[in-house]
């Protein structure tokens, strides 16, 4: 472990997966988090009713990237019901323990994703 986070953390965030957008993408969404200014982009494409796969942008606390990183990872090549269902216990766990202060970090990430995925608020074209 390096300093007070765990590992599964430090990985994401030195070395985030899935960063960057989709071009061309089946679906593009944004979220601003309720908490703070951070602020991430999503991008994805599928495959049927499957996740082929989702990139992402964020501006944020190094939680967010790290969470965002290991959500994007974990969605690609899954049934779009399975990622709908989980919760975020399971990006907690891949990301290792967390101070309770930055749960909701992890949690905003997810929980934007899973928006995106369920086909809530994609941006219009004319705003990209």
């Amino acid at each position: 472990m390096t300093g007070a986070l765990p590992e599964g953390f430090w990985d994401h965030f030195r070395r985030p997966r899935c960063v960057g957008r989709l071009d061309p993408c089946d679906r593009e969404w944004e979220r601003q988090s309720p908490y703070c200014a951070d602020r991430i982009r999503f991008t994805a494409r599928f495959r049927g009713r499957r996740v082929e796969e989702v990139r992402f942008l964020a501006q944020g606390c190094s939680v967010l990237i790290a969470a965002a990183s290991a959500a994007a990872e974990a969605a690609a090549g899954k049934p779009l019901a399975e990622l709908i269902q989980r919760d975020v216990g399971f990006l907690l766990e891949a990301l290792g323990p967390l101070p309770a202060r930055k749960r909701r970090c992890a949690a905003f990430a997810w929980s934007a994703m899973q928006d995106g995925l369920r086909g809530r608020d994609p941006i219009p074209e004319e705003e990209e």
